[in-house]
């Protein structure tokens, strides 16, 4: 039996190449192929696709070397592609945070949860924060929900949380009937680790 990996390694070559244009914020494609040991062409095949999409795009053009050759061009994230939406909520209140692709906070909003159930509560919190954040012309890519409790962010569950009286509770069906927008929810203390790391 041949397993056929090819989608997993395209993934991969294009989260990686992602990953360093993000850290480097700018970047030529001959040092992409360099850093992740990728033939040229895979790079170039990989940035065109990017650039396609408007996810990255050329920013300059660098000096060639003392060898010759072509100047290289160099590659910047846009930061205007879309956007996360951070949301912490705990028990009498919530805060949220908008964020560019490069960390940089759009928006922010702390206010008073209000409602008893929490189903209803955050469609409502979500719904206002969006519309607020549809001013700024920048697509939420996805929602992140940092909640008190034991959380299976795998499966997008709340296995338990006394705070909000919830148990075995799916966000995943609550986000195929309600949202367009991938989510993500995790323990608010795991959210706080991640945020340090």
């Amino acid at each position: 039996m041949t397993i056929n990996n090819n989608n997993f390694q395209k993934n991969s070559n294009i989260t990686r190449t992602l990953e360093i244009i993000w850290r480097s914020n700018s970047v030529s494609r001959v040092e992409i192929a360099r850093q992740l040991d990728l033939y040229r062409s895979t790079v170039s095949n990989i940035i065109n696709a990017l650039i396609d999409v408007g996810l990255v795009f050329e920013t300059e053009e660098g000096n060639s070397h003392p060898q010759g050759g072509r100047k290289p061009i160099y590659l910047s994230l846009n930061e205007n592609f879309g956007g996360i939406l951070g949301l912490e909520i705990q028990p009498g209140n919530y805060k949220a945070v908008f964020v560019n692709l490069h960390g940089d906070i759009l928006y922010k909003k702390s206010n008073s949860l209000f409602g008893d159930n929490i189903e209803s509560s955050l469609l409502e919190i979500i719904n206002e924060l969006l519309s607020e954040i549809e001013k700024l012309n920048i697509p939420v890519l996805s929602i992140c929900l940092g909640l008190p409790g034991i959380i299976d962010s795998e499966n997008c569950k709340v296995i338990k949380s006394e705070p909000f009286n919830l148990s075995n509770f799916s966000f995943q069906d609550f986000c195929e009937k309600n949202l367009r927008i991938p989510f993500l929810i995790e323990n608010d203390a795991n959210c706080l680790a991640w945020l340090q790391l």
